[in-house]
Formats: C-alpha cells, structure tokens, sequence
C-alpha cells in the first residue's frame, strides 16, 4: 500500500512540473528601461515561458492591460505571432502579427478606443 501511494505521488508530482509554466516578475520605471522595486514601479511585466516562446504581458502601475506580445527569444527582440496593445479602459487599440522572422506579415487591426473599428489591412513582407 505504501509503495502504490509513493508511486501516485511521484506521479502527481512528476506531472505537475511538466504542466508548469515558468513566469518571471519585472517592475519597470517610468521609461521602461530599469528596474524597480515594486513600490516605485510605473510598470509590471509577466514574462511567461511556454516551451519555445516567450509571452510578455505588460500592466501600467493601477494594474490596467497594456499589451500582450509573444517573442521567439528569451530577451525578447524577436516578436511574432500575434501582438496585442490596449487602451486603459481595457479595450483593444491594436493587433498585428509577425512571422517567424520577425516581420510585420499578416493582417493589422486597429481599433477606437470605444471599441470600434478604425482600419485595417495587410502587411506582406
């Protein structure tokens, strides 16, 4: 009985941290160039690992969505995917995407800050 339990329980532990996703916890200032201490932050950056990317989730210092933006490095200089940008009231401002090179590639949308559409098109590299 005590070995099954042990079994289960390396399983439940083993499975557990494969599910896991790394995250990392920056407080940026005001320029976004340095950190802080979270007390002095104008902005918090979420890096979150997934298995061969990197999203990066930015909040202003009241804890309001500013972006969402995927990177194929780990100091993210190499976007692609999807990128999002928010107005404050939490409506979307922008969407355009990247390809695997990191050039705009795709289609764009950008929106009033009331949620409607403004334009759109095409980017092709």
């Amino acid at each position: 009985m005590r070995d099954k339990i042990a079994t289960l329980l390396f399983l439940f532990f083993t499975i557990f941290s494969f599910a896991q996703k790394d995250t990392i916890v920056n407080y940026l200032d005001k320029k976004k160039a340095a950190y802080v201490s979270q007390q002095d932050a104008y902005f918090k950056q979420l890096i979150i690992s997934n298995s061969n990317s990197w999203n990066m989730i930015m909040y202003n210092q009241k804890g309001e969505l500013l972006s969402n933006e995927q990177f194929s490095d780990y100091d993210l200089t190499k976007k692609y995917g999807e990128q999002k940008y928010y107005y404050t009231n939490g409506q979307l401002q922008l969407v355009k995407t990247y390809n695997t090179q990191s050039e705009l590639n795709g289609e764009f949308q950008t929106f009033f800050d009331d949620g409607s559409k403004n334009f759109g098109g095409t980017y092709k590299n």
